[in-house]
C-alpha cells in the first residue's frame, strides 16, 4: 500500500514539474516576440509568439499577442507591396500582398494589391508576346496580344504605340473576305443629290472594289458629307443612310442589295455550328440566345450538354461570344463547421442519506385479500419480540458538487458550390409507431423523426471574396414516450431553432449560439421528526439540487475554394449590330473579325502561375513566413522605344 502511495506522490511530481516547464518554455518564447515587437520586427515576433501558443495553447495573452502581430505583419507587408508595385517589381509585390492577406483577410487592400500587381505582370507578358508575334509576321494574334495588354493596364504607353502601328496596317476584312484596297488613305466625300450609282462609283475609283447592283436598288438621289473615313466607315454609313446591306463576293467584288426581309433570306448563307458547353446547363444556354439573339433553328443535346444553331455566320459569331461569358465555372466554398454543446449548470448533493428497513419474522399474512380470513386472534396471541427484525439504518454522507463542461458534437468540413444548400444532422432517428385498425385489422405504421442537432447552411459567393450565409441551426431533444388511447406511442420533443442571414468575409469565424435550455431540479430526503428539527435537522436529511443551462455553439469560417469566373471584357462587352441587323462588328470602324477569334497563350500556361489557382501565400497560420533572401525577384523587361506612326492626308472628292 505504502508503494503505491509513493508511486502516485512521484506520478503527480512528475506532472506538477511538466506544467511548470511548460509555462517557463512558454514564457521564454514570450519575452523573444516582445523584444522583436519593441523593434517592429513583427514577423519574428509571430513567429515566437507561434512558438509560445503551441506550448501554452490556452493563454488569453499569448493569443493577443498573436493576433496583433498577425495584424502589424500583414499591415508591414501591404506597405511593402505597395512600394514593390510602384518600383514595378509586381512579382514580389504579388508575393507581398499574398503574405498580408494570408495574416489578415479581412485587409482589403491586401488583396487588391495582389490583384493589381497580377493584372500588371500579365500586361507585360501580354505586351511581350504581343512582340514575338510581331516578329513572326502574325499581325492579327499581334493585336489582340496588345489588347489584351492594354485592357490588364491601361498606362502601358508602349503597348498602345505598337498597338496603333499595327492599326495603320490592318487588312480591311468583310464578310469573310480581305479586300484588296487599291488605297488606305482617308478619304472626304461630298454629295448633295447625287444618284446613289454615282456616289458607289466614286467609292470603287478610290479603292478598286467593284459594286454590283440588285435589280432591286432604286436609283434614287443620297446626300451625304464624310470627311477622313475609312473605305469600309464610307461603305457602311451609305447603306444604312439607304436602306441597304451588302454581301462580299470576293476579295474584289461587292454586291449590294435592298434591305428587305425578302432580300435578307435571299442572299444570307446560314451556317451550322455545334457549341459544347461545360458549365451553363443547355437548356438555360438556348433560353439566354432565343432571348437575345432571336434564334429560331436550334437544337438541345442534354446527354452531351451541347446546342446546335443554324444561323448567319454574324448571329453564330456572337452566339459564341456570348456562351464564351456565360459559361463560366460557379464558385465554391469550404465551410469548417463546429458545434459545441456548452453546460452551464451546477449539480450539488450534500447531507445524510439513511436507510431504514423493518422486518417481522414468523408468518406472513396477505392484507390485501381478506384480512378477517387470514389474520386471526391466535396469530395475534402468538406473536412476541422474537418475531421482529429491525436493522441499522445504512447511512452514507454525500459531498458530491459537479459544474459544467464543453462537449464538441461534430467539426465538419464541407464543400459547397455556389447557392447550393448542404445540410449536417448529428443526431438520431427515433421510430414512432402508430396504430391503425382497418376492418377489425390492427397494423402499426412507422414513422421516423430526426432528433439532434441539424444545420442547413445556404452561401452565396461574391466577387469582392464575401460570403452571405443563410444559416438555418436546429436543436431539438426527445422527451418521454406517452401512451394513446388507441396504443401508440408519442414523443415530445423539445425543439429550438435559430435562423439568420449574415455576410462576412472569406477565412472570417462567426460564432452563433442562444439556443439554451434552462433546467432546476431539487428534492429532500429526511428521517420523520428528526428532519423537522430546525437548523438540526440537516444533520438527518439529505438534499439534491441539480440545475443548469445547456447552449448550442455553432462556430462556421468559410473558406474560398474558387471564385466565380469573370469573362475577359472582350466577351462581356460586344457590338451586336442595329435592329434585326446582328453583327459582331464596331460600327464605322474598320475592324478585322479574325482578331476577336485569336487564341492567345496564357500566363500560367507559360509558367506563370494564375491568381485564382496560386496556393495560399506561406507566412499564413499553416506556414512560416519567408525571409528577404528566399523570395523571388523577376525584373521587368526593358521597355522598347517606339517611333509614333506618320500621319497621312486624305483625298477630297466632291459631287
Amino acid at each position: 500500500m505504502i508503494t503505491k502511495n509513493k508511486k502516485i506522490h512521484v506520478l503527480i511530481a512528475c506532472l506538477i514539474c511538466l506544467i511548470l516547464l511548460t509555462a517557463c518554455s512558454a514564457r521564454k518564447f514570450i519575452k523573444k516576440g516582445d523584444m522583436y515587437a519593441a523593434q517592429n520586427h513583427w514577423d519574428e515576433a509571430l513567429d515566437n509568439y507561434s512558438e509560445a501558443m503551441e506550448k501554452d495553447p490556452y493563454s488569453k495573452e499569448v493569443r493577443l499577442k498573436v493576433a496583433r502581430a498577425k495584424f502589424e505583419a500583414a499591415a508591414f507587408h501591404l506597405k511593402k507591396g505597395e512600394k514593390l508595385l510602384a518600383e514595378g517589381d509586381y512579382e514580389r509585390a504579388m508575393l507581398e500582398g499574398q503574405i498580408a492577406t494570408a495574416l489578415a483577410p479581412s485587409i482589403k487592400r491586401a488583396y487588391f494589391l495582389t490583384t493589381e500587381a497580377k493584372k500588371r505582370k500579365d500586361a507585360i507578358f501580354y505586351y511581350s508576346t504581343g512582340l514575338d508575334f510581331v516578329r513572326k509576321g502574325k499581325n492579327d494574334k499581334a493585336r489582340a496580344a496588345f489588347k489584351k495588354a492594354l485592357s490588364l493596364n491601361p498606362a502601358l504607353d508602349d503597348a498602345a504605340a505598337e498597338l496603333n502601328k499595327l492599326q495603320a496596317d490592318k487588312k480591311t476584312v468583310m464578310g469573310g473576305y480581305e479586300l484588296n484596297l487599291r488605297s488606305k488613305r482617308p478619304i472626304t466625300l461630298k454629295f448633295k443629290s447625287a444618284p446613289i450609282t454615282n456616289a458607289f462609283d466614286i467609292i470603287s475609283k478610290l479603292s478598286g472594289i467593284n459594286f454590283i447592283f440588285d435589280e432591286g436598288v432604286k436609283k434614287k438621289k443620297t446626300s451625304l458629307y464624310l470627311e477622313n473615313a475609312t473605305f469600309q466607315q464610307a461603305l457602311e454609313l451609305l447603306l444604312m443612310t439607304n436602306k441597304l446591306f451588302h454581301k462580299v463576293v470576293n476579295e474584289n467584288t461587292i454586291i449590294i442589295i435592298p434591305e428587305t426581309k425578302a432580300k435578307r433570306q435571299q442572299y444570307q448563307d446560314l451556317l451550322i455550328h455545334t457549341f459544347y458547353l461545360s458549365n451553363i446547363e443547355a437548356k438555360k444556354a438556348v433560353n439566354l440566345l432565343r432571348t437575345l439573339l432571336k434564334v429560331k433553328s436550334i437544337y438541345v443535346n442534354e446527354a452531351l450538354n451541347t446546342i446546335v444553331v443554324r444561323d448567319t455566320p454574324e448571329v453564330v459569331a456572337l452566339a459564341e461570344k456570348i456562351l464564351m461569358a456565360n459559361d463560366m465555372a460557379d464558385a465554391e466554398v469550404m465551410l469548417d463547421v463546429e458545434i459545441l454543446e456548452v453546460s452551464r449548470g451546477n449539480s450539488e448533493n450534500l447531507g445524510l442519506d439513511i436507510g431504514v428497513d423493518a422486518k417481522i419474522t414468523g408468518k406472513l399474512v396477505d392484507l390485501s385479500q381478506n384480512p378477517t380470513s387470514n389474520l386471526t386472534y391466535g396469530t395475534l396471541k402468538r406473536f412476541s419480540r422474537s418475531d421482529m427484525l429491525f436493522t441499522i439504518p445504512d447511512i452514507a454522507i454525500n459531498l458530491k458538487k459537479s459544474q459544467g463542461k464543453v462537449n464538441l458534437l461534430a467539426n465538419p468540413k464541407i464543400r459547397v458550390l455556389n447557392k447550393k444548400k448542404a445540410k449536417i444532422h448529428i443526431g438520431d432517428r427515433i421510430p414512432i409507431v402508430t396504430v391503425t385498425t382497418n376492418n377489425g385489422v390492427t397494423s402499426d405504421n412507422i414513422q421516423y423523426v430526426d432528433v439532434g442537432v441539424k444545420l442547413n447552411v445556404e452561401p452565396t459567393i461574391h466577387i469582392n471574396k464575401e460570403i452571405s450565409l443563410k444559416l438555418t441551426l436546429e436543436k431539438s431533444s426527445l422527451g418521454e414516450p406517452e401512451r394513446t388511447g388507441s396504443g401508440g406511442t408519442v414523443y415530445p420533443i423539445g425543439t429550438r431553432i435559430i435562423e439568420t442571414e449574415l455576410r462576412i468575409n472569406d477565412g472570417e469565424t462567426q460564432i452563433i449560439g442562444g439556443l439554451i435550455q434552462d433546467e432546476e431540479r431539487g428534492s429532500t430526503i429526511k428521517i420523520p421528526f428528526f428532519g423537522d428539527i430546525p437548523i438540526l435537522g440537516r444533520l438527518f436529511s439529505s438534499e439534491s439540487n441539480t440545475g443548469g443551462k445547456t447552449d448550442i455553439l455553432l462556430s462556421i469560417t468559410p473558406h474560398i475554394v474558387r471564385l466565380k469566373g469573370i469573362a475577359d471584357p472582350e466577351f462581356s462587352s460586344i457590338w451586336s449590330g442595329r435592329g434585326q441587323e446582328f453583327s459582331s462588328q464596331t460600327p464605322f470602324e474598320s475592324f478585322s473579325e479574325e482578331d476577336s477569334k485569336v487564341t492567345l497563350p496564357r500566363p500560367e500556361d507559360m509558367g506563370v502561375p494564375d491568381l485564382d489557382t496560386m496556393p495560399a501565400a506561406p507566412g499564413g497560420p499553416e506556414a512560416g513566413l519567408l525571409n528577404q533572401n528566399s523570395r523571388a525577384f523577376v525584373k521587368e523587361p526593358a521597355k522598347n522605344s517606339l517611333a509614333s506612326t506618320a500621319d497621312t492626308k486624305g483625298a477630297t472628292i466632291s459631287w
